[in-house]
């Protein structure tokens, strides 16, 4: 393995091109202003959506294109492209030209690509902010960075992150609290070598709901180790103590071909939810292929996996197991409206190396897994996305695990048909309202999806699923209310209705994917909410004010009813919280 990858990046050294430039992170409000534009404008021609994260210069280049087209925006809409500019302004160098001659060429990215405007005397919409008076003359000399350094040859930048929450959840002794600390830093060398990396500190304690999941799962959702924390001045505040960090190096082979290694995650899809592969789970290492032609962007994504199942309740100093996935996604913008993408993966566990028949980036893994005997747990799927209205988008997905067509015919409820399905609609400005988006989204799963005969080979990294947070044996139906009204304000609303199947005891009914599925319960007859089936109601409203680029004051309430068969899980939870928000995303564990 490790052969591999120096081989790549021996290769990648001596073949550089052109920069591609450091990844949007997942979570940035970029994401929904990106999608909402594209919605209503058709804009953002270089990037795919069902393919997060993004790359911040595309993100740039496109929102500066779309700013100097003859779309008629309304302020907000600049208010947005200008954010999106000003986000990610550091691959903008000033030229040495006279600016206040308009007709003069004023920013250059590292594409080599200059911008410019016609000779009316029109206002010089695209130059990102800047500060006049920078703090100690040195901080912030644009809104979106602590401390830059922006040279021909090289650029960095280096923030600090912070989250700061407290609150309170009816019934609970004790305060829920966030104390995450952490820095992040990322640029680029020669216009040819790009990097990232973040590092955060945190002590937390969660409400009830989500601190059940974390000691069932013997993990942080969405990061690692779990450990417990007990302050040593405040002797009632107790909850985790965990820590965690991203980080890569990119490179780009040639005009159309990009390389990058390194830990962190990815989400495939369109949705709120990815049923082939999401966010939720914890930062796992990876060396990922991009290849962009034409319409065309077709990703590969090779990842080392850690499997928890035989660990004992405690960590210590020992090896994790190891086991190691493949991932890859075609996109094809077929125009402005419609996306369509096929998506394939396999999850192995190999004791002492990786299965190199997988590096094959043009083959089918499930060909590959024919021929080393079928050890392995391969799956399939699509997505598709199309814009309409200038309004509307309806996207899906669909996740095809195994079957046998005769027993789907039969509709027999046999366990080998495992599978899940998507459909989701977004409706911006809707009812006429200027920045008030709206979302619903269903999303099923069956039984024993996700499983495999050898539970080392399920679709877990660090006992968390890698796709829906859910796992299997669930419906879902979602809704989102966003809404907007200034560039500092922003309002959400999320409601989720959820059925859920779960075991009981010893019983396997499919909806723990830690499980292998020869444990199973009924070989047919299986529907979805079978077994202990809870019904689950959450409601999240969040409220935040930007006082500066990043930087958010918040106000959180959560509400949440279980009701269960067994009534020993009944759970109901009211929390309220609120804090500072700086440079860091929101935590959503919405489960």
């Amino acid at each position: 393995m490790k052969g591999i990858f120096t081989f790549f990046l021996f290769i990648s050294i001596f073949s550089i091109g052109l920069s591609q430039g450091s990844i949007l992170p997942l979570g940035s409000p970029d994401y929904d202003i990106i999608d909402r534009l594209k919605i209503k404008f058709g804009g953002f021609p270089t990037i795919h959506t069902s393919l997060k994260p993004y790359n911040r210069i595309d993100v740039c280049n496109d929102a500066i294109d779309l700013l100097n087209s003859s779309n008629e925006f309304s302020e907000r809409d600049k208010q947005d492209l200008q954010y999106l500019i000003d986000d990610n302004q550091l691959w903008l160098v000033e030229s040495k030209s006279n600016v206040s001659n308009i007709d003069n060429k004023i920013y250059i990215d590292s594409t080599k690509t200059f911008y410019s405007y016609s000779t009316k005397n029109e206002p010089i919409k695209y130059v990102a902010s800047r500060n006049e008076k920078p703090l100690f003359g040195l901080f912030y000399k644009s809104p979106a960075n602590f401390l830059e350094v922006k040279e021909k040859d090289f650029r960095i930048a280096i923030n600090p992150l912070l989250n700061v929450q407290l609150g309170k959840s009816k019934g609970e002794e004790g305060l829920i609290f966030a104390n995450q600390r952490g820095i992040e830093l990322f640029g680029d060398v020669d216009n040819k070598v790009y990097f990232y990396s973040n590092l955060v500190e945190s002590q937390q304690r969660f409400p009830n709901f989500i601190s059940r999941y974390a000691q069932f799962i013997n993990a942080v959702p969405g990061n690692g180790n779990l450990r417990y924390y007990q302050s040593s001045i405040f002797g009632k505040v107790s909850g985790y103590d965990f820590m965690n960090a991203q980080g890569y190096i990119g490179f780009n082979i040639s005009k159309h071909f990009g390389l990058q290694l390194g830990h962190g995650k990815s989400f495939i899809g369109d949705g709120y939810r990815s049923l082939l592969l999401s966010d939720f789970s914890h930062n796992y290492f990876y060396l990922k292929l991009n290849t962009r032609v034409w319409k065309f962007h077709y990703q590969n994504i090779f990842a080392e996996l850690t499997d928890l199942s035989n660990l004992s309740r405690q960590y210590g100093d020992q090896l994790f197991v190891k086991k190691y996935a493949a991932f890859h996604e075609l996109s094809y913008n077929i125009n402005k409206k419609l996306n369509i993408g096929l998506f394939e993966s396999v999850v192995f566990n190999r004791s002492k190396q990786f299965e190199f028949q997988y590096l094959n980036p043009l083959i089918f893994y499930r060909t590959v897994e024919l021929f080393v005997g079928s050890p392995d747990n391969a799956m399939i799927g699509a997505n598709a996305k199309y814009n309409f209205g200038k309004n509307y988008s309806l996207y899906g997905q669909f996740l095809l695990d195994e079957f046998i067509f005769k027993n789907i015919k039969s509709q027999n409820g046999s366990w080998t048909n495992k599978y899940g399905a998507q459909l989701g609609l977004k409706y911006i400005n809707a009812l006429g309202v200027n920045n008030l988006d709206l979302q619903i989204e269903f999303n099923f799963v069956r039984p024993y999806t996700y499983m495999h005969f050898d539970s080392s080979s399920n679709f877990v990294h660090y006992n968390q699923p890698l796709a829906h947070p859910l796992g299997a044996n669930f419906y879902e139906l979602l809704g989102i209310v966003r809404y907007n009204p200034t560039k500092k304000w922003n309002f959400e609303l999320r409601c989720f209705n959820i059925t859920k199947g779960f075991d009981d005891g010893q019983t396997n009914w499919g909806g723990n994917i830690l499980k292998d599925y020869n444990s199973r319960t009924l070989e047919l007859g299986n529907t979805i909410g079978q077994g202990i089936q809870s019904k689950i109601f959450l409601l999240n409203f969040d409220i935040s004010y930007q006082f500066y680029h990043q930087m958010y004051l918040e106000f959180n309430t959560k509400y949440r009813i279980e009701k269960s068969d067994n009534s020993l899980n009944n759970l109901n939870t009211i929390y309220f919280s609120s804090g500072l928000r700086i440079n860091l995303q929101k935590q959503r564990i919405d489960i």
